[in-house]
């Protein structure tokens, strides 16, 4: 049998390996100044529609995040095109006692 990667998705979702929860705690969450943190979505990718920003972690690390959301979504099989509501609202972020965090 002949493995693709749609296979080896679907093995490891059905396996129970499949997360489609990014979370936070995957990141880098330390700053100096507001200026270090970017805006993220955390919670479930293959649910969620707009992506509207919830969480914040270090700018540093907001390529890897967004790679890793890549990686996720390409697991989620067909998604409905659907369009956001409305835009995200733009949110404040801040380096409270040295991490990123919305208020």
């Amino acid at each position: 049998m002949k493995f693709t990667s749609v296979t080896a998705l679907l093995v490891l979702s059905l396996s129970g390996c499949f997360n489609p929860v990014q979370s936070v705690s995957n990141y880098k969450t330390s700053c100096t100044v507001d200026g270090d943190c970017s805006p993220v979505f955390a919670g479930n990718v293959c649910t969620e529609i707009c992506y509207c920003p919830n969480a914040a972690i270090a700018s540093s690390d907001a390529a890897r995040y967004a790679k890793d959301k890549d990686t996720i979504l390409s697991g989620c099989g067909a998604r409905p095109a659907i369009a956001c509501a409305a835009d995200c609202a733009k949110p404040s972020i801040h380096c409270a006692s040295g991490t990123c965090a919305l208020p």
